[in-house]
C-alpha cells in the first residue's frame, strides 16, 4: 500500500524550509486504524503567511478535492513536489515561478489546520526528515 521510502533519506534532496510557523497538531505517519497522514498538519492563526518551501513552479491551484480545501502544488526539480492545503487566500497563478520563502498564500479563517506534504516521484515522504 505505502512504499516505505522513509528509511533512508533520499540523496540530493532539496533544502526545504517550513512553509508556515505554527503548532504541529499531527505528524507524518500512521495513526488510528490503518490510517496514514501523508504530511504534517499545522495549526495556524487566521491570515498567517504561507511560504514556498523551495523554489519551483506552481503546478496546480484549486479546490476540487474537498478534503484539501484550497490546494497549491509546487513542482520542484528532480521529481520533488510540495503540497499546501486548506489555504485561505493565495496570491500566485498556475505556471508561475516561485522562489524559496516567497509568500504563496495565507491561512484560512474558517480552517485552522494547514496541511503540508513533500512528495518524491509521487510518494509522500516525512517532511521532518527534509526540513532544516
Amino acid at each position: 500500500k505505502y512504499k516505505n521510502i522513509e528509511t533512508k533519506k533520499i540523496q540530493n534532496a532539496p533544502d526545504f524550509i517550513w512553509p508556515a510557523k505554527g503548532e504541529i497538531t499531527k505528524n507524518y505517519g500512521s495513526f488510528g486504524k490503518g490510517q496514514h497522514n501523508d504530511g504534517i498538519d499545522i495549526k495556524l492563526r487566521n491570515n498567517s503567511p504561507i511560504f514556498s518551501s523551495h523554489k519551483g513552479s506552481i503546478a496546480f491551484i484549486g479546490s476540487q478535492i474537498k478534503k484539501f480545501g484550497n490546494l497549491i502544488l509546487i513542482k520542484h526539480d528532480n521529481g520533488w513536489l510540495t503540497a499546501y492545503s486548506n489555504i485561505g487566500k493565495y496570491n500566485v497563478k498556475q505556471g508561475q515561478k516561485v522562489t524559496k520563502k516567497q509568500i504563496i498564500g495565507y491561512s484560512s479563517s474558517n480552517e485552522e489546520i494547514f496541511h503540508f506534504q513533500i512528495r518524491y516521484n509521487r510518494n509522500p515522504v516525512d517532511p521532518n526528515s527534509y526540513i532544516n
